[in-house]
């Protein structure tokens, strides 16, 4: 297959011998892929340069297309194509497989992609996208898993320790509580009447209760609504800044937020 291009290959999801894929399913699966496609170089480079035009057609079974890109602006850089078909493909391959995503997918990305396995889903096709290098079967998890990464964010009333710091007491009304594992650190929103419980634990160990924000696919705390701000009873046993050290090195890169150890 010729460099830079992409080809859609659809076909029916049984193999009777009159079956055949309806052309609005084809259209409907088509416009898909050039929406992932655009999508993925916007991801990749932030804007769209590129715009992908019909190389070859067949309407015969299996259907399928052939795209090739033509560029909108003149400035783009050799290999700017190959990335973005990369983006493509591991996007694709990402969702699909269940991997934890990385954090410059956002929600709209995700639906975009979603978009492309919600006709295998449904059982009205089967479909294969290829380009030069690679070579992926749309598969219905697709749909399914971006379905379950598209989950709301999730709210839970609770409590979480950890050392004040960052404070707009006067303003905004907001803090950064620091906890011994878990994210780096936790956005804390309070109202004004809890403005002199919250200085006076300016750079102490406390336990925040509140509200807590859990965004889709996050195990942690984004934010707190804050309820309650508790100094610690026994501030002694509170671990020093060498034992947090400690918990990173054992733990992993991920429990300092993504951090290495030795430059947390």
């Amino acid at each position: 297959m010729a460099e830079n291009q992409i080809r859609l290959v659809v076909e029916p999801p049984h193999s009777e011998v009159d079956a055949d894929v309806s052309a609005d399913a084809f259209v409907n699966q088509f416009r898909a892929l050039l929406d992932a496609l655009d999508r993925s170089e916007r991801i990749e480079r932030g804007a769209n340069r590129l715009e992908w035009v019909v190389q070859e057609l067949s309407s015969r079974s299996p259907k399928r297309a052939v795209l090739v890109p033509r560029y909108r602006s003149p400035d783009v850089t050799p290999g700017y194509v190959a990335e973005v078909e990369r983006r493509f493909f591991d996007t694709v391959d990402l969702i699909q497989s269940g991997h934890e995503l990385p954090p410059d997918l956002r929600r709209s990305d995700i639906e975009v992609f979603k978009k492309l396995g919600a006709q295998v889903r449904a059982g009205r096709l089967l479909a294969t996208v290829t380009n030069a290098s690679r070579s992926i079967s749309i598969e219905k998890e697709l749909d399914l898993r971006a379905e379950v990464a598209l989950a709301p964010e999730v709210h839970a009333v609770g409590e979480t320790q950890g050392r004040v710091g960052l404070a707009n007491v006067h303003h905004a009304h907001h803090f950064y509580l620091y906890p011994w594992v878990g994210p780096t650190r936790i956005r804390c929103e309070f109202k004004a009447d809890h403005t002199s419980e919250v200085g006076k634990a300016l750079g102490e160990w406390v336990t925040v209760r509140g509200t807590h924000v859990y965004p889709a696919r996050s195990a942690h705390p984004e934010t707190i609504y804050v309820t309650g701000v508790v100094p610690l009873e026994d501030p002694e046993g509170a671990p020093t800044i060498f034992d947090l050290r400690g918990i990173g090195g054992r733990q992993s890169e991920d429990t300092l937020g993504g951090e290495a150890t030795d430059e947390w």
